[in-house]
């Protein structure tokens, strides 16, 4: 890496293309290695440290050009980011993940949804039992076309016309029974 030009201690034209052109390029990707060894396993908090590091460079880069070792100025102050972030996380309680509110709803939503449940339900039992037997394999069992198929000893555009068969007649029934809004 080249010398850092000697200055005072605002940037000048010399450092801050100094800091552009040389120290960015020369230490990103050893910083880089540095903070994913730090922190295994989260490359995306990684790329977020190393940032944070080169934002914090090119604030005090006056300081840096005359550091005697500006990657051990950086890697310092990686490392700081992380043990701060580190104890940061420890901290907080863990996040939840985003399925478990799917599970909790409210008392109102669920009796929307079983209530829409047994009129599901109802208007599946007034289907001919080929069409029944073919939106649950498609539709609740998540089966491909192909599989379905296969499990039923059919082709795969036999597969599709009946699903498309069924749908029309599953939508048909529910609207006789007064259901409106359908969204399948």
């Amino acid at each position: 890496m080249a010398a850092p030009p000697a200055g005072e201690r605002s940037p000048d034209v010399n450092t801050v293309a100094w800091f552009e052109h040389v120290l960015v390029p020369d230490c990103t990707p050893a910083l880089r290695r540095y903070v994913r060894r730090l922190l295994p396993g989260d490359e995306h908090r990684a790329d977020d440290i190393v940032q944070e590091t080169l934002l914090r460079a090119w604030r005090n880069v006056a300081v840096l050009a005359e550091a005697r070792s500006p990657q051990a100025w950086l890697s310092r102050v990686a490392r700081n980011l992380v043990i701060d972030w580190v104890r940061r996380h420890a901290a907080r309680p863990h996040e939840v993940d985003e399925d478990l509110w799917a599970v909790e709803q409210p008392a109102d939503e669920r009796y929307d949804t079983a209530l829409d449940r047994a009129v599901l339900v109802g208007a599946l039992q007034r289907l001919p039992p080929i069409q029944r037997e073919i939106l649950i394999l498609v539709h609740y069992q998540d089966r491909t076309h192909t599989d379905v198929a296969s499990a039923l000893g059919v082709p795969a555009g036999t597969v599709k016309s009946r699903v498309h068969y069924a749908t029309r007649e599953l939508r048909r029934v529910l609207g006789d029974a007064g259901v409106t809004g359908l969204r399948f």
